[in-house]
């Protein structure tokens, strides 16, 4: 054997009497025709776009939802201030004897009732 300079990965082995040299040959790929590959592509693609607009239709529906409800919320709000307000004006006794004489004719001891009717 001849010895050179380098090191065993320059050396090449040739084959020896008769040995077939072996080829290595390289796995094939699967090459999909460009029509199947474009079909698959814009199926993919369409679907991904068909989600993300049910999902962007969705979202605003359910933000228009939320102003809705934030607009009841506000009016009850009002509504439960206002309320408590009469509550309070309830718990005084001018606003009692008020309501009890307009609403329920009552009268005082030693008063007299006067009704006016129109004919």
């Amino acid at each position: 054997m001849n010895k050179s300079k380098g090191t065993a990965n320059n050396l090449i082995k040739l084959p020896v009497g008769g040995q077939k040299e072996v080829k290595h040959q390289k796995k094939e790929r699967i090459r999909w025709k460009s029509p199947w590959r474009t079909l698959l592509i814009a199926v993919v693609a369409g679907y991904i776009m068909f989600f993300a607009i049910s999902q962007q239709v969705q979202l605003s529906d359910l933000y228009g939802e939320k102003s809705k409800l934030q607009a009841e919320l506000d009016l009850l709000l009002q509504e439960k201030g206002q309320l408590e307000m009469q509550l309070t004006k309830m718990d005084d006794a001018e606003t009692i004897e008020k309501i009890a004489r307009e609403r329920l004719g009552l009268i005082k001891p030693g008063e007299k009732l006067l009704i006016i009717t129109q004919q």
